[in-house]
């Protein structure tokens, strides 16, 4: 009896402590997802459509030359947001990022151990990291659209159809982010070694283009 409810604060310290080492070894990770989501996202779409209005001020002279340029604004910011060669690198570049970061432990012998020998099952803690990553770019990336889109209303360039459309250009850059994501998790986990890592990842992902040019 004595042995059971003395072990039991131990293990609440350890499952505390392996939390707490979780969060520590993603903050940094995270702070770069927020910073920079809002910088494209957010802070670029009033200075894009400050920029475009400025090449067209002096065409915009009735109301429906204006209504018909604010859906084409619109349309370029769902362009940007959603389908953009910028968008789909900056979303590349965090997947891989994020995915070589969560699971960076694999490639030392001592974080290994360390994160063995905690009371969580490794299925358990597979779990965790990989739904943590996952949420360090989904989390940032909905608020940052979101206040994109909120910018772009107050100063009158989003539609309620082009919104429509950005919310499943939204869906469609979180399924890609998943996909690329899960590549590289897998690259991670199967070769131990970051250079082999970060090349297979490379491989994997440009698998599908080599093969289409291959058999084209």
């Amino acid at each position: 009896m004595t042995s059971a409810s003395s072990s039991s604060p131990k293990k609440g310290l350890s499952f505390f402590s392996y939390h707490r080492n979780l969060f520590g070894r993603r903050l940094w990770v995270g702070v770069v997802s927020i910073v920079l989501q809002l910088l494209f996202y957010t802070v670029a779409t009033p200075l894009r459509i400050v920029y475009d209005r400025s090449q067209v001020a002096d065409q915009l002279t009735t109301e429906i030359a204006r209504a018909t340029y604010r859906t084409k604004q619109a349309q370029m910011i769902f362009g940007q947001m959603c389908l953009s060669s910028i968008a789909m690198g900056l979303t590349l570049l965090l997947a891989v990022v994020i995915a070589h970061q969560g699971f960076a432990y694999v490639f030392s012998r001592r974080e290994l151990d360390f994160y063995m020998s905690q009371p969580v099952k490794r299925s358990r803690h597979f779990r965790d990291v990989y739904i943590d990553g996952i949420m360090l770019f989904a989390l940032p990336y909905m608020i940052s659209v979101l206040l994109g889109v909120c910018v772009a209303e107050g100063m009158h360039s989003m539609s309620t159809l082009v919104f429509g459309e950005i919310l499943y250009g939204m869906l469609r850059m979180f399924f890609f982010f998943v996909a690329v994501y899960s590549i590289a998790v897998i690259a991670v986990l199967t070769t131990g070694r970051e250079i082999y890592a970060i090349l297979v990842t490379i491989f994997l992902l440009l698998f599908e283009f080599v093969a289409h040019a291959v058999l084209a």
